[in-house]
């Protein structure tokens, strides 16, 4: 197992964050876990862009494929999302019941915004940053806490929503040095920085500021310029441990920050070092699982896993509660978890691996040394969250 493996799990800890975890335990938290994939999107779209397109002349082609890859799974998940919502309402629950407390505050203005960021789910990551109150959708510097996530019928798609204004600059920046990469990532690190020094050190400014996290999406492209290299420091023995080691990794981030929490050090630190984790793994699992058709059926449930839990977890609390303590939060977990898997299990058989064999003959179409890829096509499988 390698890469498709570890975008499941990660998938599964945005579960654990929204669910309650297990025993509160959240594997690699949700804001990892979401970092995580960003960064694993970065390595992906480096490789894609430089062994199966050509950035110049194949855009339309990559573009085309990006959106197959995302729209069709994701408007049958808004599907099933609006089918949740309107059974949820004589619960008093879900998003056409919070909706309506939305109503007096929406111009017209803004029901165009909530339209258009549903049907092209780009600028869903804006209303993170905001609110509503009597006169209209405005900015907030209260935190997530306070945002407007009621007027989204999907909020964990703004992270899609950041994907894809990554994969539109992605084959710009493929076009790029490593030095050029480098300099763009020190420029978006050093704003963080400058972001946190002056009191914004909170969600949604920690993990969903487009201008910060391109800085991930970018180390993931440059982890794989370095592959070649990480790959020699690794030696075979490194190679043959790769999933376990990612593995454990991954799963002490949440460990990691309770226990730096604790000892009063900042979990900024904690987080940079899961960067450099993960920046010095990609490579070896990569190679690992680039001819196993196994790891990218695993991997192809990443996706509905992110996008159907949310709808799931609504169901479930409007049935059995909101409640918050630790073992009705691994109850939640489990149950959501489960029903999830089952249907995202229906999704990848009925539309992710279809999807895949009509992308995989358009990339082969008119290219006959794509039969030569088969085995980067089969890793790259899924490859957005």
């Amino acid at each position: 197992m390698g890469m498709g493996a570890l975008r499941t799990v990660l998938a599964l800890s945005v579960i654990c964050a929204h669910g309650g975890g297990i025993l509160g335990y959240d594997m690699a938290t949700g804001r990892g876990a979401v970092q995580g994939f960003f960064m694993l999107s970065g390595f992906l779209m480096q490789l894609v862009l430089a062994e199966k397109y050509n950035p110049r002349s194949d855009m339309f082609l990559f573009y085309s494929n990006r959106a197959l890859r995302i729209y069709p799974t994701y408007f049958l998940a808004l599907l099933f999302a609006m089918m949740v919502s309107a059974c949820l309402l004589p619960y008093s629950s879900g998003f056409f019941y919070d909706i309506r407390a939305a109503l007096p505050a929406l111009t017209p203005f803004d029901w165009i915004r909530i339209a258009l960021s549903h049907i092209f789910i780009l600028g869903q990551d804006v209303f993170v940053f905001e609110q509503f109150d009597t006169s209209s959708l405005h900015y907030t510097s209260a935190g997530v806490g306070n945002a407007a996530e009621t007027l989204l019928l999907l909020p964990p798609a703004w992270s899609i929503s950041l994907e894809l204004s990554f994969y539109l600059l992605a084959p710009f920046l493929a076009r790029l040095s490593t030095v050029w990469l480098l300099v763009i990532m020190a420029a978006a690190f050093s704003l963080r920085c400058l972001a946190w020094s002056n009191g914004l050190d909170y969600d949604p400014w920690t993990n969903r500021f487009f201008p910060f996290e391109i800085a991930l999406f970018l180390g993931g492209m440059v982890s794989y310029r370095c592959r070649n290299f990480i790959i020699g420091a690794l030696g075979s023995r490194g190679l043959r441990r790769i999933f376990p080691i990612a593995l454990l990794g991954v799963l002490s981030v949440h460990p990691a920050v309770l226990a730096a929490m604790a000892l009063h050090i900042n979990v900024e630190l904690i987080y940079l070092a899961f960067y450099g984790f993960v920046f010095c793994v990609l490579p070896g699992l990569f190679e690992r699982s680039r001819s196993s058709k196994f790891d990218s059926f695993l991997g192809s449930f990443s996706f509905p896993v992110y996008l159907f839990h949310w709808p799931i977890l609504l169901a479930y609390n409007a049935f059995a509660g909101t409640h918050q303590d630790i073992y009705q939060g691994t109850l939640r977990t489990i149950a959501c978890t489960v029903i999830t898997l089952a249907i995202s299990y229906g999704v990848v058989i009925l539309v992710e691996l279809p999807l895949e064999r009509i992308r995989s003959r358009r990339n082969q179409s008119g290219k006959p040394e794509a039969a030569g890829l088969a085995p980067v096509q089969l890793a790259t499988t899924s490859s957005q969250l």
